[in-house]
């Protein structure tokens, strides 16, 4: 995909887009010139590849890129959650076979409704919902540096039954600290 980008942004000069942003498949540009030269600047991205089509959304005051949707009123910008048509909002029932962290980050009002009907708790979507919107914006955006230590890592394939493991993974060290300590023993006293 890049080197056909760059193929069409260096095959002219007289009509390019004012800013291009790609994002894997997903592009958003800012014309600036006249829509006859946006039908120009079309009909040439759509003859470079035999196979590969753009297609193209234009509006004078509203955008979709990606997951967000920018509309401007006068001088004024705002932005909203945007889904594509074909977004059939299928989630992750809550009983399939994930750990509950998965299912904790529920916190974008706009979801409710779609995680509601796939059968997520009211109570607990009403919960998240209030805890994001109670969370000051600075401490999302806040880089929050991870500790570092020197545990070595269990790495399990996930099932419910080892939910319980980490509330007993001191008993579970504690012991086999014991038993090392004790083969150690047995070899230098026979």
């Amino acid at each position: 995909m890049g080197k056909l980008e760059q193929e069409i942004l260096n095959s002219t000069s007289y009509i390019l887009p004012n800013t291009w942003k790609r994002f894997i498949d997903d592009i958003q540009f800012l014309w600036t010139s006249t829509p006859h030269n946006l039908s120009l600047f079309q009909t040439l991205v759509n003859t470079r590849h035999p196979t590969i089509k753009y297609t193209f959304n234009s509006s004078r005051d509203n955008i979709q890129f990606l997951d967000i949707e920018i509309t401007q009123y006068n001088t004024q910008l705002e932005t909203k959650i945007y889904s594509k048509p074909t977004d059939s909002h299928v989630y992750l029932l809550p009983t399939s076979c994930h750990p509950k962290h998965t299912f904790a980050s529920i916190h974008l009002n706009e979801l409710q409704t779609h995680f509601s009907n796939r059968g997520y708790d009211a109570s607990t979507l009403s919960q998240k919902t209030q805890r994001a919107k109670q969370t000051p914006r600075n401490e999302l955006l806040t880089y929050k540096p991870k500790t570092k230590n020197k545990r070595i890592p269990l790495i399990v394939t996930y099932s419910p039954i080892f939910a319980s493991l980490p509330k007993n993974y001191k008993n579970v060290h504690a012991t086999y600290k014991t038993l090392l300590n004790l083969s150690q023993f047995s070899r230098s006293h026979p």
